[in-house]
């Protein structure tokens, strides 16, 4: 090849190369510009000022529930970007937050619901309230309804999974969370979500500034079907979220139990005796 074959070749190369740079960053900058869809089954983290229920909510989609990993969900700067200092001071603000997630409504009626912890790291002693499908199907059309909101909201600059929606919007968090007018301070999704400890506790917790808040999350299967029929399957704890005082959002998952001893041995003698019966027929 010629001298001046190779000096084409590398202009080519380098052509090649510098359209792919230019392409892949014209993907993420359209990608960053890009609000998340909400879709059935995301978990929807729900921020809002309790004593100004007019106000906007922020409303943060993390994606599929399942999803779930140990990991710092919201950071500090965007709730307090939204609402300011979270404190008792003059000025400062107290936050009320939650997170929820829903089937399609029509389908199932599963649920995914906070409730107050108390003991963050351990499964809660009393369990999140399940209910039939005719009590848990409105509350999941509601965060749907919520979801709308969200697709609907102004997105926050910087995120791409966060937006603001006005307070009085139908499908905002604090008219779909809301049990009435007359009781604005209570999330219980219009009184088809029991919050007495008995059932849970409160669905909503409130960051003064005080400390770190913590909410258990919960996965609520409807205890029927559609028609009617029981369908048994119990409720799960998933892990508990930290409401951190500084407005940053951290999930950590429900402990995996470790293996017994037991179950060690007889794990290691299966081993023994598959890998026994396989050298036995080779030989």
């Amino acid at each position: 090849m010629s001298a001046n074959q190779n000096q084409k070749s590398r202009m080519k190369h380098h052509s090649t190369w510098a359209l792919a740079v230019a392409g892949a960053a014209l993907v993420a900058a359209s990608q960053a510009g890009a609000q998340v869809a909400y879709s059935p089954g995301d978990l929807l983290l729900n921020f809002r000022n309790p004593s100004a229920t007019t106000g906007n909510d922020l409303e943060v989609d993390v994606g599929p529930v399942g999803n779930l990993t140990t990991e710092e969900l919201v950071p500090s700067s965007l709730v307090e970007g939204e609402f300011g200092t979270i404190g008792t001071g003059v000025g400062d603000v107290s936050l009320g937050f939650s997170a929820a997630a829903a089937h399609a409504a029509g389908t199932d009626g599963d649920l995914w619901l906070t409730r107050v912890d108390t003991t963050p790291g351990a499964q809660p002693s009393v369990v999140s309230g399940q209910q039939t499908y005719s009590s848990q199907n409105p509350v999941a059309i509601r965060i749907g309804n919520m979801g709308s909101g969200y697709q609907a909201g102004t997105l926050v600059a910087g995120y791409n999974n966060a937006t603001t929606v006005p307070g009085g919007l139908t499908d905002s968090y604090q008219t779909q969370g809301q049990q009435s007018s007359a009781s604005p301070g209570v999330i219980d999704y219009n009184g088809f979500e029991n919050v007495n400890a008995s059932k849970g506790g409160n669905i909503e917790s409130v960051q003064d500034g005080s400390g770190n808040v913590y909410e258990a999350l919960w996965e609520v299967p409807s205890t029927t079907t559609s028609g009617g029929a029981t369908t048994g399957a119990a409720d799960t704890y998933l892990g508990y979220l930290t409401f951190q005082p500084n407005g940053e959002v951290d999930f950590t998952t429900s402990a995996v139990p470790e293996p017994s001893a037991l179950e060690l041995l007889v794990g290691t003698g299966v081993g023994a005796m598959a890998l026994r019966r396989k050298f036995k027929f080779r030989f």
